[in-house]
């Protein structure tokens, strides 16, 4: 059986929440390196996407070793971790709205964000202060669909229909880059929905499966040339971005990018999380100080969208480099410990109660 606490997670959170706050404080500067960091945003939330997809699943089988899976206690645990710092997020954007300035988010804006519906509307008009929110809402599908199958399926079963998801995503995102052609919009919502980039959490689920149900195997052919392997993910992985920034090959990269991506961020995953704990990269990931920013990943995300605003000699002191940063961390923070904590502590408790 899978082992309960796995090292390297918090960490692997830590670089994606990293990646996001470099893209958007590099536009809020408004540099020319700024071309670089293109999806930097995007590599983050792909990584995010693997990780929920793993930790998710994992979690989910573990409670099916001890009885069955109550989906009622799934579903109070993730509102407590996930809807407390949402609306506390959403509230502080209206006070500012009323008080400071427009940040052009109307009411629609406020209930998709809230009820997770975002890539369902005319998203290319949402405003930046609640656009990543769409990100927010996949995971929530995610959670909708994949608990329920698992539980009700079974494991062995269950299995098959995420990888028949992984199949025909590829399928659906060539649907949605047509639609973008014909309607000549380059955000069409639906390619940022669970079904044009949900396969992502699909790859980490069935790594989280690997993983519990062969783990001796999962560490044999992990630990197989594995600096070799880490080289080809990052290769890979740069390749999907360099497709993605120049738009060469769109052939390629329309359908197939995410299928390269989930691929490579799993094998990653499941390398820095199990194969050679005495690294270098495994002992960065696992440090104090890098694995604290992963707890509070979830906040920072949240909270950097509108410190982190994209460079303009109009926007307010507080949106200005580097007051930007410090500020966004520091709501971030605030967030995490007054807010978050002690939803997770309650949800702790109940977690307890369910065991026992």
């Amino acid at each position: 059986m899978a082992q309960a606490r796995i090292p390297s997670l918090d960490g692997l959170r830590a670089l994606s929440i990293a990646f996001v706050l470099v893209q958007h404080t590099v536009r809020s500067t408004g540099d020319h390196f700024v071309k670089y960091t293109t999806h930097f945003g995007s590599l983050g939330v792909w990584i995010f996407f693997v990780i929920s997809g793993f930790i998710i699943t994992n979690l989910l089988l573990r409670e099916a070793d001890r009885g069955p899976i109550s989906l009622r206690q799934f579903y109070l645990r993730r509102g407590l971790r996930l809807l407390p710092a949402l609306f506390a997020y959403l509230i502080f954007v209206a006070i500012i709205q009323e008080c400071v300035v427009d940040l052009k988010v109307r009411p629609i804006h406020f209930f998709s964000g809230a009820f997770f519906l975002v890539p369902y509307i005319p998203w290319w008009h949402h405003p930046w202060a609640t656009g990543h929110l769409w990100s927010l809402a996949v995971e929530e599908h995610f959670y909708i669909f994949w608990p329920p199958l698992l539980a009700w399926l079974g494991v062995k079963r269950a299995k098959w229909l995420v990888i028949a998801a992984v199949l025909v995503m590829p399928v659906f995102r060539v649907c949605w880059y047509k639609a973008e052609l014909w309607y000549n919009t380059e955000l069409n919502p639906l390619a940022n929905s669970l079904f044009g980039i949900g396969d992502l959490m699909a790859y980490g689920a069935l790594a989280a499966i690997w993983y519990h149900r062969q783990p001796e195997q999962m560490l044999r052919c992990v630990r197989r040339s594995v600096t070799l392997g880490r080289i080809v993910a990052v290769v890979a992985i740069g390749s999907i971005l360099y497709l993605r920034t120049t738009r060469v090959l769109p052939i390629l990269d329309v359908p197939f990018g995410m299928t390269v991506v989930g691929l490579a961020v799993t094998y990653l995953l499941l390398s820095v999380c199990f194969a050679e704990r005495a690294s270098l990269l495994f002992r960065l990931l696992n440090l104090p100080a890098v694995a604290w920013v992963g707890t509070i990943s979830y906040s920072l995300y949240l909270w950097q969208q509108p410190f982190l605003y994209d460079y303009s000699p109009k926007n307010q002191w507080w949106q200005q480099f580097p007051v930007n940063i410090s500020l966004a961390v520091a709501a971030g923070i605030a967030s995490h410990y007054s807010v978050e904590r002690p939803f997770l502590k309650l949800k702790g408790r109940l977690t307890r109660r369910h065991v026992s």
